[in-house]
C-alpha cells in the first residue's frame, strides 16, 4: 500500500577480486519519510557510512556483507529508492540471502508502519518534507 518492490535480484559480484561470488538485491521504492526510514534501519542493526546530497549508505553492524542504499527522492517522484543488498556470496549461500532480504524488507515495512501508526499520520494531509 505505501510502497512498490522489485523481487530479489540475483548477480555475480561486481569486484573481480571476488570472482564467483554472488551477490542478491531487493530494490524497493516507499513512501515513508526519510527519517522513518532511518530510524527503523538504525533499529534493525545498520549504521551510516556514508550521507550526500542525494541518499545515505548503511552497512550491518554485525554483517558487513549486508548493506543497504537510500536515495533521497527526486522532482518527479516522491518516493524514497531503496536498495537492500548481500554480498560476496557463495554459490550455496544465495537461497539463504534471498530469504533474509525478503525478511529485511518485511521488518522495514512493519517498523515504518508502526512509526506513522505512533505518530498518527494522515499521509495525505503530512508535509512532503516528512514523507
Amino acid at each position: 500500500m505505501y510502497s512498490s518492490f522489485t523481487p530479489v535480484e540475483l548477480g555475480p559480484h561486481e569486484d573481480l577480486y571476488r570472482q564467483g561470488r554472488y551477490r542478491v538485491e531487493l530494490k524497493a521504492e516507499l513512501a515513508y519519510s526519510l527519517y522513518d526510514v532511518d530510524t527503523a534501519l538504525e533499529e534493525m542493526g545498520y549504521e551510516v557510512i556514508d550521507a550526500g546530497q542525494w541518499g545515505r549508505s548503511y552497512r550491518h553492524r554485525q554483517d558487513h556483507r549486508r548493506t543497504v542504499e537510500l536515495d533521497e527522492p527526486d522532482e518527479a517522484s516522491d518516493r524514497l529508492r531503496l536498495v537492500l543488498e548481500q554480498a560476496d556470496l557463495a554459490e550455496t549461500e544465495i537461497g539463504h540471502a534471498e530469504g533474509e532480504l525478503d525478511l529485511e524488507y518485511a521488518r522495514l515495512q512493519s517498523a515504518c508502519s508502526r512509526r506513522m501508526a505512533e505518530a498518527d499520520y494522515d499521509l495525505l494531509a503530512t508535509p512532503a518534507e516528512y514523507r
